[in-house]
Order: structure tokens, then sequence, then C-alpha cells
């Protein structure tokens, strides 16, 4: 039997709303995922997803970059990922 998504993934985001979480905007979202710099998931059909995980990830990363801010600033280029570990 086949597991929803959310039992193995958590909770999955369309990629515009992970993007407003993010502050930026779709498009931009895209190209990270194409890149690597972000993880996200295949369903049926091709549609993409980004998991609520993931973005916390890129959220708390860009808090202890920034000093704290509540604000993050999302720069993925200073990332684990965004160096090329994977």
């Amino acid at each position: 039997m086949i597991e929803p998504a959310e039992k193995t993934y958590g909770v999955l985001l369309p990629i515009p709303d992970a993007a407003e979480v993010l502050g930026v905007a779709p498009r931009t979202l895209r190209e990270w995922i194409q890149q690597g710099l972000i993880e996200s998931h295949k369903l049926f059909g091709g549609v993409r997803r980004v998991s609520e995980d993931e973005i916390l990830r890129i959220i708390e990363e860009s808090r202890i970059r920034a000093g704290g801010e509540t604000r993050p600033q999302v720069n993925l280029a200073g990332t684990a990922r965004g160096r090329g570990s994977r």
C-alpha cells in the first residue's frame, strides 16, 4: 500500500504557498529547486511540493546568518545546500 505523502514527508506546500512563506517569487523558488538548493517532492502528475520541514530549515538557517532577526533574509548562497553539499 502506498503511504500518503503527508505521512512520508510531513506537510507539503504548493510552490506558490512555499514561496510566499519564504518571501520570494514562485519563479525564484522553482529556480532554487532546479539548482538543487531546496529539496522538493514530485507527486503524481508532475506537481512539485516543498515540505514544511524544508521551509523551516531555510528560515532557521537564514535567521542564524542574520543574527536572529525575526524576518529572515533568504539567501541560499550561504546555506549548506547553496555551497554544494546535498
